[in-house]
């Protein structure tokens, strides 16, 4: 297996999975000028690559381009990418950092601190997974988190939310292993956190549950009546939760993977939802 490799440009504009296989699939990729896009699925479920460097000429990554990348650790462009497609960088579980070296607010995208954003939806896309940081204040030019933009975080074990945050996409913190609380800004039109766990502002909607807190007992609020899919995706250490009256909506995938949950409660007075012997079962 070659170590470190330069493609050419070819002639043609896409680079795609024949290319790097036909370069003996290294390790450390550099893409020569000319390159312009690199195909959807491209790095799709790779396990070799380890690093890459984009030119200034490349304007777009395709859907699912490094999705499942699991070697990855860097990525370098010489410029923004005019457009970065749905799940490019998903599921990317050794990242650790992303650096756009001409970060010019002019552009697309940019990085700060290694973390990838979006300027013109003023969004947070990517957080690398294995970025060494323990505490994370997101800026407060950020207005939107993506999905899946912290999914499987190694490190944090806190994150900060400032007040300029309106939209937090499903399943944006998604198994953050070592998260033990939000902290929300109490300007914040949209969101608030209440016991280290995020919420809607009215504590109506229960959005995630950082999954290291070592709290084995869980009462959901009795002014809760919705809770987001994935919300307590892999939360090991619970081993109850008590669900109230309140509660009208509670998505699939909510519980999954909750290794230890040994009793799943619902109040008798719930119109929706009971449990029966701890399995939670529709009324209708």
């Amino acid at each position: 297996n070659i170590m470190s490799v330069t493609i050419p440009y070819s002639g043609y504009y896409t680079f795609k999975k024949e290319n790097y296989e036909d370069a003996g699939s290294p390790e450390n990729l550099i893409l020569g000028m000319g390159w312009q896009s690199i195909e959807s699925d491209t790095f799709l479920d790779n396990s070799v690559l380890i690093s890459i460097s984009l030119p200034s000429t490349l304007t777009t990554i395709g859907d699912s381009a490094f999705y499942n990348a699991t070697n990855l650790t860097q990525i370098q462009m010489e410029i923004s990418p005019i457009y970065i497609g749905n799940g490019a960088l998903d599921n990317t579980i050794n990242l650790e950092s992303i650096y756009i070296i001409q970060s010019v607010s002019v552009v697309r995208y940019f990085t700060l601190n290694d973390v990838l954003f979006d300027n013109i939806n003023e969004s947070l896309v990517k957080y690398p997974v294995k970025k060494i940081n323990i505490e994370y204040i997101i800026p407060s030019f950020v207005k939107k988190i993506c999905a899946q933009s912290f999914a499987g975080v190694l490190n944090l074990i806190s994150i900060t939310i400032p007040s300029s945050v309106t939209n937090i996409e499903n399943g944006s913190f998604i198994r953050i292993w070592s998260l033990t609380k939000f902290i929300v800004d109490n300007n914040n039109p949209n969101y608030s956190s209440q016991n280290d766990i995020l919420y809607d502002k009215q504590i109506t909607k229960l959005i995630a549950y950082p999954i290291n807190i070592i709290l084995s007992v869980i009462n959901i609020p009795n002014t809760v009546t919705s809770i987001t899919p994935y919300a307590f995706y892999n939360a090991t250490n619970i081993t109850t939760i008590m669900i109230p009256e309140s509660v009208t909506y509670i998505p699939s995938h909510t519980f999954s993977y909750i290794n230890n949950l040994s009793v799943l409660e619902v109040d008798a007075d719930n119109n929706n939802y009971m449990s029966e012997s701890n399995v939670l079962f529709n009324k209708d």
